[in-house]
């Protein structure tokens, strides 16, 4: 007969998880979403949101650790499949995120494109997404195996980040990025999926769906966390150099003075190029997580009670 006081503590605490959950990340992305801009790093409202998020979040963690219904099995962490990719996934997304923020103010602010035409030179690398995902899907379906795939899709990133860290050298412009954003689509075409599935394949199956979440959830967060550094970065870069009002309409830029004209040209292409070679050692740390770890044969049937990949390991490989 299950006991009451049990009950009553699983009842209690899915909601009271969701809150601590929701109130530490929320304090935590908008303490690094509003210090690079709004307060700065050192103000007290940035230092509370950010200590604060923090706090709650160990307090989230050490709840989690009892609590009879957890929303984020801590055990999941334990898996060196799952650990491996949830590293590779967050700094690709970190890369991409970048990409997406600043590549679009290169072209406009640099190259002085209208708004428009910069959303359509970001074209190639969807279309690297679609393409490579596609092709990748269908190749793990024949062959049964994914990580060697994994391997070539974050390999393929590292080129993508060297090319547009030559952004601001000379008279490297508009046909090296668009060569690195194809680049970059493909890789994360093949990469994001796979690690999804890798993270999928590892889990027990009862444990697919919180697994795939929690997955989702690692990539935004670093991405945000990773985002709102590089802001940072830039800013530090930018100050004194050019009027911040400026980056809001980088085309206005193409308006100044010659001379000035060009010292903002200049700084604002310097502070992106260092962004872009900060995402090179991302792009390798990724590339490094993939390697070492371990293929586990994908599973042919959803079978439940085996974990770590036990149901996988035994199962048939996929074969046409």
């Amino acid at each position: 007969m299950p006991c009451p006081a049990r009950r009553v503590f699983s009842t209690f605490s899915s909601p009271f998880l969701s809150a601590l959950l929701t109130l530490g990340v929320s304090a935590l992305l908008l303490g690094v979403s509003w210090s690079p801009t709004e307060y700065g790093w050192s103000s007290p409202t940035s230092i509370g949101l950010i200590a604060g998020g923090v706090a709650v979040l160990i307090g989230f963690l050490l709840w989690e650790r009892t609590a009879v219904d957890a929303i984020v099995p801590l055990h999941l962490f334990k898996i060196p499949m799952v650990r491996s990719m949830l590293i590779a996934a967050g700094t690709v997304s970190v890369f991409m995120y970048c990409a997406n923020s600043f590549v679009p103010l290169f072209l406009q602010g640099v190259t002085g494109v209208t708004p428009t035409n910069s959303g359509l030179l970001m074209s190639p690398m969807v279309v690297g997404v679609l393409v490579s995902a596609t092709v990748t899907g269908r190749m793990i379906q024949r062959t049964g195996h994914y990580r060697r795939y994994a391997v070539f899709g974050f390999v393929m990133t590292v080129p993508a980040a060297v090319g547009m860290a030559l952004l601001g050298q000379g008279g490297v412009r508009m046909a090296v990025l668009l060569g690195s954003m194809v680049i970059l689509g493909l890789g994360v075409g093949i990469s994001n999926p796979i690690s999804t599935i890798a993270i999928q394949n590892a889990v027990d199956t009862d444990d697919i769906g919180v697994a795939s979440s929690l997955s989702m959830f690692i990539r935004s967060l670093i991405a945000t966390i990773g985002l709102a550094i590089f802001g940072t970065l830039m800013a530090s870069r930018l100050a004194g150099r050019i009027d911040p009002a400026l980056l809001r309409e980088p085309r206005e830029i193409r308006k100044l003075p010659a001379l000035e004209k060009a010292m903002a040209l200049d700084a604002l292409s310097d502070a992106i190029r260092i962004i872009f070679l900060c995402c090179v050692p991302l792009a390798v740390i990724g590339l490094i997580a993939v390697v070492v770890s371990k293929e586990i044969p994908l599973r042919t049937s959803a079978r439940v009670g085996r974990s770590d990949g036990d149901a996988a390991a035994d199962a048939p490989v996929l074969a046409h």
